[in-house]
C-alpha cells in the first residue's frame, strides 16, 4: 500500500458529479493530499487531447493517483471512485467490513442504486427538464412526468423506508458511510427539480449537512475550502 497521505488529484467543475468525490476526500480527510483541477466544461476543455486522454468519455470528475508500483493511473466514474477509495483507505470506518453481512449487502445495494438507478432518472431530468442542457426543440415534457413520477412513487419510498427501519440517521443506522456520499449528493441534486419534499428526507439531508466534513454543502460553489484547487 502507499505510504499516506495518498498525493491525489482530482479534476472538478461545480455541479457535476464530482462533488461527491471531493465531499469523500474531506471524510478522508489526512489520508490525502489533494489537488484539485478546475475544468472548464463550459469552454469545451474536456474535449481537449490531454483530458481525452484521461478520460475519453469527456466527463468528470477524472482522479489521478500514483499505484502501489509508483505509476500514475487516472480513474472515471464517480462511484468508481468514490468505491474504490473506500476500500483503499478507509475500509470498515467509512463501509462495513468486506464480507456476507447484511450491513455489507446494504452498502453496496445503496451505494450502487443510489448511483445508477438514481442517477439515469436525474440524468433525464437535467436533459429534458425547463432548465435541461438539451435544446429546446429536443426536450420532451412526457420525460420529464414519467420520471418525476417514477421517482415519487417508487423511488423515495425505499429511500424513506430504509433510514426509518435503521433508527433515522444514516441509511445504515449510526454509521455514516459512502453510501450516504451518494445517496445525499443525489437527494440535494434531485431538489432542483422540486423532488425530495419528504420530511424523512429533509431530516436525513439535514443530519447529513451537520457533519464536520460538509464540504457537499458547497460542492456546487466555485470556493473550493480545504482543498488546493489550482
Amino acid at each position: 500500500m502507499a505510504a499516506l497521505p495518498l498525493e491525489v488529484t482530482l479534476y472538478h467543475y461545480p455541479r457535476t458529479r464530482s462533488t461527491r468525490v471531493l465531499w469523500l476526500l474531506h471524510e478522508l480527510g489526512d489520508k490525502v493530499n489533494v489537488t484539485c483541477k478546475r475544468v472548464e466544461l463550459m469552454k469545451g476543455e474536456a474535449y481537449s487531447p490531454e483530458f481525452m486522454k484521461m478520460n475519453p468519455n469527456h466527463a468528470l470528475p477524472v482522479l489521478l493517483y500514483k499505484d502501489a508500483s509508483g505509476e500514475d493511473q487516472a480513474v472515471f466514474e464517480s462511484c468508481g471512485i468514490v468505491e474504490f477509495l473506500t476500500e483503499a483507505l478507509a475500509a470498515g470506518q467509512l463501509a462495513p467490513p468486506i464480507g456476507l453481512s447484511k450491513e455489507r449487502a446494504d452498502y453496496q445495494k445503496w451505494l450502487w442504486f443510489s448511483g445508477s438507478w438514481m442517477d439515469q432518472l436525474l440524468w433525464q431530468l437535467r436533459q429534458h427538464d425547463s432548465s435541461g442542457i438539451l435544446p429546446a426543440d429536443q426536450k420532451d415534457s412526457r420525460v420529464v412526468d414519467r420520471t418525476k413520477a417514477k421517482w415519487i412513487k417508487e423511488i423515495e419510498p425505499q429511500i424513506v423506508a430504509q433510514i426509518e427501519a435503521t433508527g433515522n440517521k444514516y441509511l445504515l443506522g449510526e454509521q455514516f458511510t459512502s453510501a450516504d456520499v451518494i445517496m445525499g449528493h443525489n437527494l440535494k441534486w434531485s431538489q432542483a427539480y422540486g423532488l425530495c419534499e419528504s420530511q424523512v428526507l429533509l431530516d436525513y439531508l439535514a443530519r447529513l449537512a451537520e457533519r464536520p466534513e460538509r464540504f457537499w454543502k458547497y460542492g456546487c460553489l466555485d470556493v473550493v475550502t480545504q482543498l488546493q484547487e489550482r
